[in-house]
């Protein structure tokens, strides 16, 4: 808060300086205002002008010309991104630099843009199927201060498998695909599916099918329900369950399948209850 306050004395000693030596100086205790200090107000200004400049650099870079894809590498079979940016018609101020990579990158990398020509960025590479992304973080530096951070969606398209192998890199063990079918059934969601690539190692074992169908977890009570009141849900399970098991023969692997035989000859119970779609789809 900012005041600004008139002072008038006809004694020579009380004049406007000696008052404002009084409000203002911390030595005496007497202070009740901060002096004034033009300096900080510059230095604000100049940080609002930073931010403003930041700004319009942005503006002027989302609505450049880009094109990206992604392209499986057969050495690894890893993807790699590659990025065609035109920031020709583009000038950035002096001591300003911007820089980019996928949001999904763990590392700090960044790649520096060259404004003024045509970007052809190839530093982003590696990636498994369920890391690609269409989101890039943009960061804008003034020297090595960074002014701005945001996320620029670039037009990518992406192998029609990705979603797939995005959903099983999260429900990747029995104990996962269960806490799944709990939060389907009644909205519970459980701790497993949030704690990350180590629940692969409890991924339990067949008695695990039938200790959460009957025992504290009540998936069974819920199936029964589901059944009589909401077949959707049990819709729902069902191409949650076609989605890992194609998946699974698509990427084969030394795991122990995520969906038992047992849980498959217990669902075809409930299975007959999923309403079938007629000829006209409906």
């Amino acid at each position: 808060m900012e005041f600004m306050i008139g002072l008038e004395s006809s004694n020579a000693y009380h004049n406007g300086d000696s008052l404002i030596a009084t409000l203002t100086d911390e030595k005496n205790g007497t202070a009740i205002f901060e002096k004034f200090m033009r300096c900080e107000t510059e230095a604000i200004e100049h940080e609002k002008q930073k931010e403003l400049i930041a700004r319009k650099i942005l503006f002027q870079l989302m609505g450049a010309d880009v094109s990206a894809k992604v392209t499986l590498n057969p050495s690894n079979s890893l993807y790699d991104y590659s990025v065609l940016l035109n920031l020709q018609q583009i000038s950035l101020p002096e001591l300003f630099s911007v820089k980019i990579r996928p949001v999904s990158k763990v590392e700090e990398y960044y790649a520096t843009l060259e404004f003024g020509k045509i970007n052809n960025l190839i530093d982003f590479t590696s990636y498994t199927e369920n890391k690609l992304t269409p989101f890039f973080s943009v960061g804008i530096f003034f020297g090595r201060e960074r002014i701005s951070y945001s996320t620029w969606q670039l037009p990518i398209e992406f192998p029609e498998t990705r979603l797939g192998r995005i959903f099983t890199s999260i429900i990747n063990s029995r104990d996962r695909f269960m806490e799944y079918l709990l939060f389907i059934l009644n909205g519970q969601m459980g701790e497993t599916i949030f704690e990350g690539d180590d629940a692969e190692k409890n991924s339990g074992s067949l008695s695990l099918v039938s200790d959460l169908l009957f025992e504290g977890k009540p998936i069974f009570e819920n199936l029964l329900m589901a059944a009589s009141r909401n077949q959707a849900k049990l819709k729902s399970i069902q191409h949650i369950m076609e989605k890992i098991q194609l998946e699974q023969q698509e990427s084969p692997d030394n795991r122990e399948p995520i969906i038992t035989q047992d849980f498959l000859e217990f669902w075809d119970v409930f299975k007959s209850f999923i309403p079938q779609q007629n000829k006209n789809g409906k």
